[in-house]
């Protein structure tokens, strides 16, 4: 028996499956964080697929079946354009994403750490301090999961490091913006500075 509702998601990830459809990560607002395909989105006619970026902020009509989501509409809500406009906020939005993808458990309802995510990525594309925003993110992220202590220091290397630590693994978006900010790559509409 098949269920079907409506929810709102941010788009984590994505992969090609066969050869038109793709199987989404998305953290939702009612499941937590779901796998889902969409068929068909890789047609250059399909009406999901500019709704399923990574990191876009959607609302999705889902079906489940056994253990399964199919996506069948996709309303986009929020694309986060100007995150996605500048290759250091590109790598910030990866540093949350592989975040939110490797420490959320799979199909655990985080509520209320997805009603916060919406306003922070808001916040992170309008203010000038962006590297504090992130620290701020990552922290009420690590908060709502129950990962963070007052007492740890509100330092980027030490966050993504412990983050490491929780997941055994190297972050590949923390290589990503370290060696961004190594080379210095500025696209040349952004007055962005760290």
């Amino acid at each position: 028996m098949t269920h079907s509702f409506i929810t709102e998601c941010i788009v984590l990830k994505s992969k090609s499956y066969k050869e038109a459809d793709k199987i989404f990560t998305l953290f939702t607002k009612s499941e937590g964080k779901i796998n889902a395909i969409a068929k068909g989105v890789k047609k250059p006619i399909s009406r999901k697929a500019g709704s399923l970026d990574v990191f876009d902020y959607s609302r999705v009509a889902l079906s489940e079946w056994k253990d399964f989501f199919i996506i069948t509409q996709a309303e986009i809500i929020n694309p986060f354009s100007e995150l996605k406009n500048d290759l250091v906020n590109q790598g910030f939005l990866y540093l949350i994403g592989e975040t939110l993808d490797k420490l959320l458990p799979y199909r655990e309802e985080y509520a209320g750490l997805f009603v916060k995510m919406p306003a922070k990525l808001e916040e992170l594309s309008k203010c000038g301090k962006k590297q504090e925003v992130l620290i701020e993110t990552l922290i009420m992220m690590l908060l709502e999961m129950g990962y963070w202590s007052a007492n740890f220091p509100r330092d980027l290397e030490y966050i993504k490091g412990y983050i490491e630590s929780l997941t055994d693994n190297k972050l590949g978006s923390a290589n990503l913006i370290d060696k961004i900010t190594k080379i210095g790559v500025r696209p040349h509409f952004t007055h962005f500075r760290l």
